[in-house]
């Protein structure tokens, strides 16, 4: 392998591999250790557990809650579901799926704060917090959606960082990609849909690119997020009719909205 060899082109590849490498094992070591220290479920989880033994027994994700048909984005069950044809227990793919996703955040975000100091020294500060940052421990030790999320939103926003940075059109239809997965793990994701055009005015606004520019990003970013939603649509198969009816569409941009007054 070319890219481990002791030359000077990737010696720099080489040592922020390394160090991503000890970034992820010691967040794991921290995340098992606290999963051996409080090994309990919350509530959350058992119905995470719950509903992905059910989809993988019957075959149909749609349950029901109190109010009515329950519209939780489906990735995070239908990761634990595909994964149970293994032969292990949903509850062991779930933390298995949450301690590997939650490990990888601290990486992402050693990248990420690479990107955009250049400083290794406050990159490995960045990726320190967030090894023991108690919520994100609290969430690879629990089966749930949060990682899922987290993650996709993390290199999201370092795609969208780079994509400003290197004035790329092409990059903003990755990002496109990232969001529609960020969505199927919740709802909240449809936030950055509003954030991107208005992102996208500000930096025409100061003259960074053109207002055909504008149209153009924002073109490639909604067209590719559309397809590859539809995509996931077909590919992970569940009753969605309940949970993209048009009135939660509306309440979702409208809670987004008001996020962002806040």
């Amino acid at each position: 392998m070319q890219f481990l060899c002791p030359t000077r082109k990737n010696a720099r590849f080489n040592t922020l591999l390394c160090i991503s490498l000890l970034i992820f094992a010691a967040s794991l070591a921290f995340r098992l250790l606290k999963l051996a220290l409080d090994p309990g479920l919350g509530r959350d989880s058992t119905l995470y557990l719950a509903w992905a033994d059910s989809w993988f027994d019957t075959g149909k994700y749609l349950f029901y809650e109190l109010d009515g048909p329950t519209r939780t984005p489906p990735l995070m069950p239908w990761a634990i579901k595909t994964l149970m044809a293994t032969g292990f227990s949903s509850e062991i793919v779930g933390r298995a799926i949450s301690q590997f996703l939650g490990s990888l955040i601290p990486v992402v975000g050693f990248f990420f704060t690479m990107r955009i100091s250049r400083n290794i020294r406050i990159a490995l500060l960045a990726a320190f917090i967030l090894v023991f940052q108690p919520d994100l421990v609290t969430f690879s030790v629990q089966p749930q959606r949060e990682n899922f999320y987290l993650l996709f939103h993390a290199i999201l926003l370092m795609a969208a960082t780079d994509a400003v940075l290197n004035d790329s059109t092409l990059e903003w239809g990755v990002c496109g990609i990232l969001l529609s997965l960020a969505v199927f793990c919740r709802h909240e994701a449809l936030e950055f849909a509003i954030l991107v055009p208005f992102a996208l005015l500000l930096l025409c606004f100061f003259k960074k690119i053109s207002l055909k520019q504008v149209f153009v990003r924002s073109a490639v970013f909604f067209g590719v997020f559309a397809l590859t939603f539809l995509l996931l649509l077909s590919f992970v198969d569940f009753d969605y009719k309940f949970f993209f009816s048009p009135w939660k569409i509306v309440a979702l941009f409208n809670r987004a909205l008001q996020a962002l007054r806040r």
